[in-house]
């Protein structure tokens, strides 16, 4: 008997680890396109990172920066026991449970103090960055469309339509300000990244747009983001080029020439670009920005 519960235990805390190792290890990064919200200075791409441990209460729960355009880094917890995932605030004693992967078809998951909760419809695994890990489609109470839950990332919005009006593809789903419709901002997820590299983003935005040089304590190289046909540098660039996000170049842009801080870009549709900047030592930088038409 003792051997049997002995043996019993062995597999129940490997399951733990088997489990926890898809999710929050430490670089782990995820990016978000945010173009709706109270801020528009604030658009742009979003980043959650891993960057370590914090111990509450004797329990060991992992740190994950939010990295925005112009405000300010905040910072969340996270941990994994079983098959559940748990998120709290850093700062908070709530505790919410926002992900459950032994949920069936059918059941719903209470993710948030105030009653907001989603249901599942489907389970299947899939292989992304290089592992298989379980998948879930789930249906919000309040949002009357299918999104694909993935072990590890978390939400990752809906691959099928990714510019959808209303997206909260965010890796906490509790979050107090992922509406942009009252006060805060719509997340589409756009790419996970694992420290060792592996990769995941439906649109391949991830290979094409570098976020660490988009935001922190020194403020956004450029602005305003969305703009209406002019864009300011932080700095003296030798080359702008600004690329649609199928990769097919945007010719007659230009760097004032009175003002090399200063873009001039051509009449263009309302849509997200690339702008891809080259400084006098060669740096490259790449920024998505959404352009408004005033057509």
């Amino acid at each position: 008997m003792r051997i049997t519960l002995l043996i019993l235990l062995c597999w129940l805390v490997g399951s733990v680890k088997s489990n926890a190792q898809h999710w929050f290890q430490e670089g782990n990064t995820w990016t978000y396109d945010v173009t709706t919200g109270w801020d528009g200075s604030n658009y742009g791409l979003h980043s959650l990172q891993v960057t370590g441990d914090s111990l509450r209460d004797g329990i060991v729960w992992r740190k994950i920066r939010y990295r925005q355009i112009t405000q300010p880094d905040a910072y969340f917890l996270a941990r994994v026991w079983g098959n559940q995932v748990l998120a709290k605030q850093l700062y908070g004693d709530a505790i919410h449970r926002i992900y459950d992967f032994d949920a069936a078809p059918g059941d719903t998951l209470h993710y948030s103090g105030d009653g907001a909760y989603y249901r599942v419809v489907d389970t299947s695994s899939v292989f992304i960055a290089n592992k298989w890990r379980r998948q879930q489609v789930i249906h919000f109470s309040d949002i009357p469309m299918p999104y694909q839950l993935i072990e590890g990332l978390g939400i990752t919005g809906r691959t099928d339509l990714p510019l959808a009006e209303y997206v909260c593809s965010f890796l906490l789903p509790n979050f107090p300000f992922c509406t942009g419709a009252v006060d805060g901002y719509d997340f589409r997820f756009r790419c996970f990244e694992e420290a060792n590299g592996n990769r995941y983003s439906p649109l391949n935005i991830c290979l094409q747009v570098d976020t660490s040089t988009q935001s922190g304590e020194e403020g956004p190289f450029l602005w305003p983001n969305p703009t209406m046909g002019i864009l300011f540098l932080k700095e003296e660039v030798e080359q702008v080029r600004v690329y649609q996000l199928d990769g097919r170049e945007i010719p007659w842009v230009q760097l004032e020439r009175n003002s090399p801080t200063q873009v001039l870009l051509p009449p263009l549709p309302s849509s997200i670009y690339i702008v891809e900047t080259r400084d006098t030592k060669g740096i490259i930088r790449r920024h998505r920005v959404a352009h408004h038409s005033l057509r």
